[in-house]
């Protein structure tokens, strides 16, 4: 199942979506800092 959410930091605020199936977190965006699949052990 996937679920919305929203990671706020100091210097950023961005959509994502955590997939509860497979533990993985996917950022709304990619780049430096803000990987498309940050990964079961980040989630």
């Amino acid at each position: 199942m996937l679920v919305a959410g929203v990671d706020a930091g100091a210097s950023h605020t961005r959509a994502l979506v955590y997939d509860t199936g497979s533990g993985g977190v996917w950022t709304g965006a990619a780049g430096p800092g803000n990987p498309v699949n940050v990964g079961a052990a980040a989630a």
